[in-house]
C-alpha cells in the first residue's frame, strides 16, 4: 500500500467533510427548544389544526333550518279571450288571468336536527382527539430521534479520536519501517484496522444523516441545518421506575390517552347514529300556504296544506340495522383498545426494569478509568512494550465498551420516553 496515497486519501476525506460542514448551518439545541420549534412549525400539526376548524364548520351547517320553497304557476293561454299569458286581474271584456302562488316549509320531526348537531359536535371532538394523538406520536418521535442523534454523535467522537490516534501511530510506524525497526505486515495490519474504523464511522454518519432529516421534517425546517443536541446526563434521579406501578400507569393512561378517548367518542357517535337512524324512520312534515286567483271554487282562494310521507314500505330498516351493528363493532373496539393498552404497559414496564437493573450495575467511573489507561497503552505500544495484537485488542475493547455505555444510556432514555408515550403524559 502506498503511504503517500493513504494520507492523500485521508486529507481529501477531511477536506470533503469540512466542506460539507461549511455548507450546513450548525444549530445547538436542547430538547425544550426543539419542542418549542416543533409546536410552532410542524406542518402535520398545522394541517390537523386546520382540519379541526374545517370539521367544526360543519356544526354550523347542521343547526340551520331547511330553506322555505316558493313556487309560481301562470297560465300561458286563454282560449276564450285568445290571450297569451293573461296577467291582469280583469280585462275589458270581463276575462281574467290565472296564477297560483305556493309557499312551503319542511319541518323535521323526532328531533332530527338536534341529533345531527350532536353528532357533528362529536365529530369535532374526534378530530380534536386526532390532533392530540398526532401531537403525542410526533412528540415521541421527536424525543427519541433527538436522543438517538445525541448518543450517535457521542459515539462518533470516539471514532474520530481513535481514527486520529491510529493515523498518527501509522505515521510513526512508517518512519520506523523505513529505519528497519518494524515489519511491513505490522503497518498493513494497522492500516487495515484504520480502514475498518473508517467504514464503521461512515455507517454511523449515514445514521446521523437520517436522524438529521427526520428532525428537519419534525421541526418544519427547509434549510440544510446540522443539529447538535445538548443533553444533560443529570437525569438519573428523575427516571426512577420504582416510583410508579403498572396499575398507576394504566390509570394515568385511561385519563390521558387521546386515542382511547377517540374510541369512546366513536362509540358514543355510534349510539347517536342509532337514534338518528330511528328518527329518520319518522316522516317529516311539509306545511304550505296557497293562493289561487281563478282556479278554485271561488276567486282569490287562500288555503293552507300539510303533507307527510306514509311509512308503509321504507321505514329505514336497513340503516337502523347497520347502525346497530356499527355500535357493536365500536363496543368491541373499545374493549380491544383497553386490553392492548394494558399489555403494552406490562411489556414496556418489564423492559424498563431490565434496562434499569443493567444501568444501575454500571460503574460510572469506568469511562474515566478507561481513558487514562488508553494513553498508557498507546505509549507502551509505541515503545514496543506490548504487541500489536494486544494494542488492537485494547482498542476494540475500549471502543466496544464506550459504545455499549452510550447505547445503554440511550436505551434508558428511550424506554422511559416510550412509557410516557404509552401513558399519554410525562410520567418521567
Amino acid at each position: 500500500m502506498n503511504t503517500n496515497l493513504t494520507f492523500l486519501t485521508l486529507a481529501t476525506a477531511l477536506f470533503i467533510g469540512q466542506a460539507t460542514c461549511q455548507a450546513q448551518d450548525t444549530l445547538k439545541l436542547d430538547l425544550k427548544l426543539a419542542e418549542q420549534i416543533f409546536l410552532e412549525k410542524n406542518f402535520a400539526l398545522l394541517a390537523q389544526k386546520a382540519n379541526i376548524s374545517l370539521i367544526k364548520a360543519q356544526e354550523i351547517q347542521t343547526k340551520l333550518w331547511d330553506n322555505p320553497q316558493i313556487s309560481f304557476e301562470q297560465s300561458i293561454y286563454n282560449p276564450q279571450s285568445k290571450r297569451a299569458f293573461p296577467l291582469r286581474t280583469e280585462y275589458a271584456d270581463g276575462t281574467q288571468g290565472q296564477n297560483i302562488f305556493i309557499v312551503s316549509q319542511l319541518f323535521l320531526l323526532a328531533g332530527k336536527r338536534n341529533k345531527r348537531f350532536q353528532m357533528a359536535q362529536l365529530e369535532t371532538q374526534i378530530a380534536e382527539q386526532d390532533f392530540y394523538d398526532l401531537l403525542r406520536t410526533l412528540k415521541y418521535t421527536l424525543r427519541t430521534t433527538f436522543y438517538d442523534l445525541y448518543y450517535t454523535q457521542q459515539i462518533i467522537k470516539i471514532y474520530e479520536e481513535q481514527i486520529a490516534s491510529i493515523s498518527v501511530t501509522i505515521q510513526l510506524l512508517n518512519e520506523q519501517y523505513k529505519k528497519g525497526n518494524v515489519a511491513w505486515k505490522e503497518v498493513i495490519r494497522l492500516k487495515s484496522f484504520l480502514l475498518t474504523l473508517q467504514n464503521e464511522e461512515k455507517e454511523l454518519f449515514e445514521t446521523i444523516i437520517e436522524k438529521q432529516a427526520t428532525l428537519n421534517t419534525l421541526l418544519g425546517e427547509t434549510k440544510n441545518i446540522y443539529y447538535v443536541p445538548q443533553v444533560s446526563e443529570n437525569y438519573a434521579d428523575r427516571y426512577q421506575l420504582n416510583k410508579v406501578s403498572i396499575q398507576q400507569l394504566y390509570a394515568l393512561a385511561q385519563e390521558n390517552r387521546q386515542d382511547l378517548k377517540k374510541v369512546a367518542l366513536q362509540k358514543r357517535l355510534a349510539e347517536l347514529n342509532v337514534n338518528y337512524q330511528k328518527a329518520l324512520a319518522i316522516p317529516d312534515l311539509n306545511v304550505q300556504a296557497v293562493y289561487d286567483r281563478n282556479g278554485s271554487y271561488i276567486p282569490n282562494y287562500w288555503g293552507i296544506g300539510v303533507g307527510i310521507q306514509l311509512p308503509v314500505f321504507n321505514r329505514n330498516q336497513g340503516n337502523i340495522a347497520s347502525a346497530q351493528k356499527q355500535l357493536e363493532v365500536q363496543a368491541l373496539n373499545e374493549k380491544a383498545s383497553q386490553n392492548q393498552l394494558l399489555n403494552e404497559i406490562i411489556r414496556t414496564y418489564n423492559q424498563a426494569l431490565q434496562i434499569q437493573k443493567l444501568y444501575e450495575s454500571l460503574d460510572k467511573n469506568f469511562i474515566n478509568e478507561f481513558d487514562k489507561l488508553f494513553d498508557n497503552v498507546q505509549e507502551n505500544y509505541q515503545k514496543k512494550n506490548i504487541t500489536l495484537l494486544e494494542f488492537l485488542d485494547y482498542y476494540e475493547s475500549y471502543k466496544s465498551n464506550i459504545i455499549h455505555i452510550n447505547q445503554l444510556q440511550n436505551q434508558r432514555r428511550q424506554i422511559f420516553e416510550q412509557i410516557n408515550y404509552i401513558v399519554g403524559t410525562e410520567v418521567f
